[in-house]
């Protein structure tokens, strides 16, 4: 399933500051997914998008899509917030 992506995006994303590990390895992929979709930082279009999207595997994807996409994009300085 896609939550383990989710999990190696977010955590090379944190990795820059030597943060530890902050998910229970037994956490069930829908709590882990729906967790991330809740406290990630995400435009309101984002959020509503994985609110709508059709199940937990669906909503992964979308969400590691949205990981990456921002990931990519703040290593590149590129703003990434919806203003200018």
């Amino acid at each position: 399933m896609a939550a383990g992506a989710i999990e190696e995006v977010v955590l090379a994303a944190v990795s820059k500051g030597k943060r530890e590990r902050q998910f229970p390895p037994d956490i069930p992929d829908e709590d882990l997914v729906n967790a991330l979709a809740q406290y990630l930082e995400l435009e309101p279009l984002e959020r509503q998008a994985l609110l709508e999207s059709d199940g937990v595997v669906a909503r992964a994807k979308m969400l590691l899509e949205l990981l990456e996409m921002k990931v990519l994009t703040s290593s590149r300085g590129l703003n990434v917030t919806g203003t200018h």
